[in-house]
């Protein structure tokens, strides 16, 4: 378990309101061999993440004591186009499989897979990824974002590590199948790739007229 892991599982068991200081963290959860820097790190980032708030050096009030596991398989992902839309307001926690199959396809127009349960024989586990959310409203956010067709609901992932975990995913229940869909385990946004020595020809190209047209001046 990381230490802001460490600290964060200590902030869920304290209630609205309290304050909290780094000599009570270091003395509950044994943390006194670790750098008073690295505490202090850790509460940085808590603050960003708005579970507490600082009142003065080292003294932190607890403003939220929640934190929602979420399960993101589609355009949220890493290095995929809506991915900013969690960013900053989400910790990524490891990459994870459906423990349950379901039915994963593009769907009919946006860059974008939709999630269905299903029976079909050719279901697949989904590939995807676990994210910690510290603030209700980042899913109330989300549920926007996502859609009434989607639902928010638990299902269990297996993390890399190998535990099995109940967290949120957003999932139609009820949409049909499009017949002669293509399943799909994992999702990769199709961007257009950038031919950069054609970029490059064109700029340089660009260059060269604006030269003959001072010239001609």
């Amino acid at each position: 378990m990381s230490n802001i892991e460490i600290c964060i599982s200590f902030i869920e068991k304290q209630n609205i309101g309290a304050t909290v200081n780094y000599k009570q963290v270091e003395k509950k959860l044994d943390m006194r061999s670790i750098q008073r820097t690295t505490l202090r790190k850790s509460f940085s980032r808590l603050t960003e993440k708005g579970m507490v708030k600082r009142v003065n050096n080292g003294t932190y009030k607890v403003i939220n004591n929640k934190r929602f596991r979420i399960f993101v398989y589609g355009s949220l992902k890493r290095r995929c186009i809506n991915h900013g839309i969690i960013k900053d307001d989400a910790t990524f926690i490891s990459t994870a499989i459906t423990v349950k199959k379901y039915a994963m396809f593009k769907a009919e127009y946006g860059n974008f897979p939709r999630l269905i349960k299903t029976n079909s024989k050719f279901a697949k586990h989904i590939y995807g990824e676990v994210y910690d959310v510290y603030n209700e409203n980042i899913l109330l956010q989300l549920d926007k974002f996502e859609g009434f067709q989607y639902n928010r609901i638990k299902i269990k992932v297996q993390m890399s590590s190998g535990e099995i975990e109940t967290v949120y995913a957003y999932v139609n229940e009820h949409q049909h199948i499009p017949k002669d869909v293509v399943f799909l385990d994992k999702w990769k946004d199709k961007r257009a790739s950038i031919n950069k020595k054609k970029v490059m020809t064109k700029f340089r190209g660009k260059i060269e007229q604006q030269k003959r047209m001072l010239n001609e001046a």
